[in-house]
């Protein structure tokens, strides 16, 4: 559990890179819950490019593992960190979202993205989606909360046209399930103050964030939204001597720069590696 002068803490579980494994998973969850994290997260991708195969092309799907842990460790909120909206149909995505939210009791967050990799939009298909990614998760999103709040209005978008639908069970949060926008592009920054609940950083330092707070509160204030909320990913190597005071220097650096939520990633799928990271980390965050 993470000291109140430190933002609260996620943990990224081990469900991608080789040797990803269920019971990783399963004692990484375990941990977080015995040291009082709150969140666990976990990330997705479909079909990489051989390249990029070390560590996206070993995956579990996102959705699929988030109900598993779900189910197991009640006292634990599951999100997506992120979930490359525009590889997906938005339909069964948002039918896939809010059953999670509703079997986990409302527990979940979801964390999107627009994705980087043409060759894996080539992949999936369609391949020209790539250049519009940006459009369509903006779209999807509208969506998703449209379906969400229990309307059955006609739905007119550039990549959506629904008309006659029925859209049920609703998850019991209807359309606030919240939305964490990730990524650093300017694009990313501006559509997590335009349409987003929180903004989720990733390979951001705490004077890049601090600068970056700016921009999603000015961007906020000219959208006439409240300021989102802010969370950032900190990649820790645990094949490694990790230094804890480092660590917990550079989450209380990042909590000043304005994130509310520090969330780890170890970089192993090896469950007593993972486990023992974060017990470490978690007892040198109490430490006077």
């Amino acid at each position: 559990m993470t000291a109140p002068s430190h933002p609260t803490i996620g943990l990224v579980l081990p469900t991608m890179g080789s040797g990803a494994n269920v019971e990783a998973i399963d004692a990484a969850a375990e941990a977080a819950t015995r040291v009082g994290w709150t969140d666990v997260w976990v990330p997705d991708h479909l079909l990489v490019e051989q390249a990029a195969a070390d560590p996206h092309g070993t995956i579990l799907d996102p959705i699929v593992a988030l109900a598993h842990v779900a189910a197991r460790y009640p006292d634990l909120r599951v999100g997506t960190a992120v979930v490359l909206v525009p590889l997906r149909n938005s339909v069964i995505l948002a039918k896939q979202l809010a059953t999670l939210d509703l079997v986990s009791g409302g527990r979940l967050q979801v964390g999107v993205g627009s994705g980087w990799s043409a060759v894996e939009f080539a992949n999936v298909g369609p391949p020209a989606q790539f250049q519009e990614r940006g459009a369509y998760l903006d779209e999807a999103i509208a969506l998703w909360r449209h379906l969400w709040s229990g309307t059955t209005a006609p739905f007119h978008g550039r990549f959506h046209e629904l008309e006659d639908y029925a859209f049920a069970p609703l998850p019991g949060r209807g359309a606030r399930i919240p939305i964490w926008i990730g990524g650093q592009s300017p694009p990313a920054v501006r559509r997590a103050a335009r349409i987003g609940d929180g903004h989720l950083a990733s390979k951001t330092t705490p004077s890049e964030l601090a600068a970056r707070r700016e921009i999603l509160a000015r961007e906020a204030e000219a959208a006439g939204r409240p300021m989102p909320r802010i969370a950032v990913r900190l990649a820790l190597d645990a094949s490694k001597p990790i230094d804890p005071r480092d660590a917990v220097k550079r989450i209380s650096e990042y909590g000043q720069a304005g994130a509310e939520q520090v969330v780890i990633s170890f970089g192993t799928t090896d469950s007593e590696s993972v486990v023992a990271a974060v017990e470490r980390l978690a007892a040198a965050l109490w430490r006077p």
